[in-house]
């Protein structure tokens, strides 16, 4: 990016949101220590996919633009705390995850996958082999993107190598209209 006032205005007023964000939760850190339970709680902080503004930050299925934050911790309960797990998941994994850390059983119907054998394991690195990769789509990031609603289709497989996206609609431009609308 080129380094001009506007862009260093737009990335400082990003990290000022990111600086926000961590001040918030520091309180609530502070209150549930305060009231015995933070050893009790499972706390999983996640973000948006992308920096707003920025080239491939949004709309699009390039790393920048899907790539989430995940840090999740529990007490004593999780081991090796501050390690770094390099397994690919995805959000819908959060559900099943919750309902097994609970004492339930998650359904058959359930897309993800719960991570507590990879948060439990104290292992760094790739802990679940299965978890290799990560398919991840598009369709529209906002539904006036262009004329009578239209849709950018888009699928993705990342793998720790390799990005393959594919185009289901080459033809639309991502956002707007252009030559060849349709």
């Amino acid at each position: 990016l080129p380094d001009v006032p506007i862009i260093r205005q737009d990335f400082a007023d990003y990290l000022g949101e990111a600086q926000a964000f961590d001040a918030g939760l520091g309180v609530l850190l502070a209150e549930l220590e305060r009231i015995g339970e933070l050893d009790n709680t499972m706390i999983v902080v996640s973000g948006d996919h992308g920096i707003p503004g920025f080239p491939r930050g949004k709309c699009n299925l390039y790393d920048f633009g899907v790539a989430v934050p995940l840090a999740i911790s529990w007490g004593d309960k999780i081991s090796a705390k501050g390690r770094v797990v390099d397994d690919f998941v995805n959000l819908p994994d959060l559900a099943p995850t919750f309902l097994e850390a609970a004492g339930e059983t998650p359904p058959d119907v359930m897309a993800g996958r719960s991570l507590l054998p990879v948060l439990t394991s104290g292992k760094t690195g790739l802990v679940d082999a299965s978890r290799d990769y990560v398919v991840v789509g598009r369709e529209r990031h906002v539904a006036a993107a262009r004329l009578n609603a239209l849709p950018y289709p888009q699928r993705a497989i990342r793998t720790m190598d390799f990005l393959y996206i594919h185009n289901v609609k080459p033809d639309r431009w991502p956002m707007g209209v252009g030559p060849g609308y349709g």
